[in-house]
């Protein structure tokens, strides 16, 4: 039997180009639900920031009072022109996050070479049982968060969905897969490539 982690290594190999025309403006850390993409924009955020490269908050007209800082849910042509234009103004690059799909104006900004960044995924049986659990503490709460996600049946839609945006994100030029692993428990030598 193929382990799941070897068709995903074999399927979705990285368009990952070595070395781009200048430095980008925008690091966009997309992450698949549940695969701690919270904890990889974070800490790659951070590397950036210890690295002296400030890391703003962008404009509540790009990314609305998120809780999440510099979080963005889609890409229109008007919203990547926005990020464009601030990451400019504040001297880039700026990290962000997403949960969002591809479009066409975010695939322009990594042909341009204005945009770099990571896609992490997981275990697909692992994110199944992280949203069953979140699903039980938000029922418990009364939030409607993954409130949804009662019993395994559930999360398989989810997850399908969300392995399509992978391949996608995969499939753009110079986006690094990373485990969930790699962020939660990994060698540090395994993220060297975001500081490049």
């Amino acid at each position: 039997m193929i382990g799941w982690k070897v068709v995903f290594d074999h399927l979705l190999r990285p368009n990952y180009r070595a070395g781009i025309s200048r430095p980008p403006l925008v690091y966009i850390s997309f992450g698949m639900t549940k695969c701690g993409s919270t904890l990889a924009f974070q800490f790659t955020r951070r590397l950036f920031e210890a690295n002296g490269i400030l890391q703003e908050r962008l404009s509540d007209d790009l990314i609305g009072p998120e809780p999440v800082e510099n979080y963005i849910d889609e890409f229109s042509k008007n919203r990547t022109n926005m990020l464009v234009r601030e990451a400019e103004a504040a001297g880039g690059p700026i990290v962000i996050k997403t949960h969002a799909p591809q479009s066409d104006p975010v695939r322009d900004l990594f042909r341009q070479d204005l945009a770099i960044g990571q896609a992490v995924y997981r275990d697909p049986r692992e994110m199944a049982l992280s949203m069953l659990d979140h699903g039980k503490k938000t029922r418990a709460l009364g939030r409607p968060n993954f409130a949804q996600f009662v019993v395994l049946r559930d999360t398989i839609e989810t997850i399908i969905e969300q392995i399509g945006l992978l391949s996608d994100w995969l499939r753009t030029p110079n986006v690094m897969p990373y485990y969930y692993d790699d962020f939660a428990w990994g060698d540090k030598q395994v993220l060297r490539p975001i500081t490049r």
